[in-house]
């Protein structure tokens, strides 16, 4: 069966910590059962060397235990105790198997956030039988509600058998997001796994989702944060060369900037933020100059000083403005309230988590007066 393993940075303080748990939960069930109804108890045993901690239900128990340093998980207490065993006894380990070794070679070489494999040679024959029984469920209620369907809808499986091979795929995370790679012998394949209709492999894609989202989210949140942490740098140049050209004084609004330095209207908005606001569409003749793009770049300077994702505070300043003055931040909700970038008078930005400090200091500070 399927057995999840972890590594955990304290097995013991986790299975004494998670015990405490069971016992609140234990006293919760009994109570909401009263005396005469169903026992509902996590239970314990031991077995193999290992603490068993299971869940008595009809057709599943699930367990957990842990053994040397690892954390094991199951729906039945021999797939936890013979997991622990493999790895006590070091038994052999996938990174042995020459299919998986070959297969891994085709799927490249990149880091791996999750995997899986699957031997369908070995798993078609029994994982056979329960496709046809799970298809035959849905085909046959179909068929009693005057539904014609096939009566042969998979090929036999002496036809099938020539053409499997192992089968698996890799996961991984980087700033770019999540990536996935996958190698069958032939679409719906993946179905002829141990377990029927594919159910091991439904159970391993949920797990790896649940696994790899916090991962992906956690990536492309960084990468927001780096795109808002730049934007913010080209807004501090723009008000250095608007300060050059005018006396040492910074631009108004983001709409001068913007007009004066040229500034692309989408670096004053923030990648992470959900609300649906929309750039407007330039009128006809309004892309090359003349009037036309004179008024259009107007309409856009104040359409950025109404929709930006970023507040101001740096007009009245000048180049003058140390490193603790803030000239601009963003708005706290655009990250979620996990924290903000702030652009300083001398050009750099730092990302802060204080939020309600940096906007009371943006509010009090004066200009020109430090």
């Amino acid at each position: 069966g399927l057995t999840l393993l972890n590594r955990p940075n304290d097995p013991a303080k986790l299975e004494a910590s998670v015990g405490k748990l069971e016992t609140l939960a234990n006293g919760l069930m009994k109570n909401a059962a009263g005396p005469n109804g169903p026992i509902f108890e996590i239970k314990q045993t031991s077995s193999h060397g290992a603490n068993l901690h299971y869940f008595s239900l009809p057709l599943v128990s699930p367990t957990w235990a842990v053994k040397d340093g690892f954390w094991y998980a199951g729906l039945y207490p021999q797939t936890v105790v013979a997991a622990a065993d493999q790895v006590s006894s070091k038994g052999k380990s996938i990174l042995e198997n020459p299919d998986f070794i070959a297969l891994r070679k085709r799927l490249g070489n990149q880091p791996a956030t999750a995997f899986s494999y699957a031997n369908l040679p070995a798993t078609a024959p029994e994982a056979y039988q329960q496709v046809l029984l799970f298809s035959r469920i849905y085909l046959g209620a179909a068929d009693l509600f005057g539904a014609d369907t096939p009566p042969m809808l998979l090929p036999t499986l002496n036809k099938i058998m020539p053409h499997l091979s192992p089968a698996g795929g890799v996961s991984w995370v980087d700033d770019a997001g999540l990536h996935s790679k996958s190698i069958e012998p032939f679409p719906g394949s993946g179905m002829l796994t141990a377990g029927g209709g594919g159910q091991v492999l439904v159970a391993q894609n949920a797990l790896l989702i649940s696994i790899l989202l916090p991962s992906m989210n956690k990536s492309r949140e960084t990468a927001n944060r780096v795109r808002c942490g730049s934007n913010l740098r080209q807004i501090g140049q723009a008000c250095l060369l608007y300060a050059n050209e005018n006396k040492g004084k910074y631009p108004k609004d983001f709409g001068e900037m913007m007009i004066t330095q040229e500034v692309p209207a989408n670096v004053f908005m923030c990648s992470a933020n959900d609300r649906p606001v929309r750039m407007p569409i330039p009128p006809p003749g309004a892309n090359a100059p003349g009037p036309a793009f004179e008024k259009w770049q107007k309409e856009l300077a104040q359409w950025v000083n109404d929709n930006s994702d970023f507040v101001y505070v740096g007009a009245g300043w000048t180049q003058t403005a140390g490193a603790e003055t803030i000239i601009c931040y963003e708005k706290p909700e655009n990250h979620h309230g996990s924290g903000m970038n702030v652009l300083y008078g001398d050009g750099h930005v730092d990302w802060v988590q204080d939020v309600q400090r940096v906007i009371e200091q943006a509010q009090k500070q004066k200009p020109g007066v430090k």
